[in-house]
């Protein structure tokens, strides 16, 4: 039986999270701090993966469904939705394969434009 907005909105939090199933691995975690989080669980290559489309009620349950027939059209083609996600993700950030170092020196190089470079180096580089 698919979800229903009205089911999401009644749900409340419990000491343990729960799920609430819509279909086609797509469900709704419920936490204990009250976070409704959208989940689908698939399948690649024999391997079960878990990807994460947002937060309610930012992300509505049509939106959520509408993301994961996407994410279910790439599975068809032999594409892993997480994958491209990440290798979009590293694309924007300018990098070719995303790393945490990489990423920071991403932010850190954007940061220390508007610092003085006293703030900025490191006081044994002197």
């Amino acid at each position: 039986m698919a979800l229903t907005d009205r089911e999401i909105r009644k749900s409340k939090p419990t000491e343990m999270p729960y799920r609430l199933f819509d279909g086609g691995g797509l469900y709704m975690q419920i936490t204990p701090t009250c976070g409704k989080l959208w989940r689908w669980k698939y399948r690649f290559q024999g391997t079960e993966k878990l990807m994460a489309f947002g937060q309610y009620p930012a992300v509505s349950l049509a939106d959520a469904r509408v993301e994961r027939d996407k994410a279910r059209k790439l599975l068809s083609a032999s594409i892993d939705p997480m994958a491209k996600r990440k290798a979009e993700k590293a694309a924007f950030l300018g990098v070719t394969e995303l790393t945490l170092q990489k990423v920071t020196d991403r932010w850190f190089d954007l940061w220390k434009t508007e610092k003085l470079s006293s703030t900025t180096e490191p006081p044994w580089a002197a």
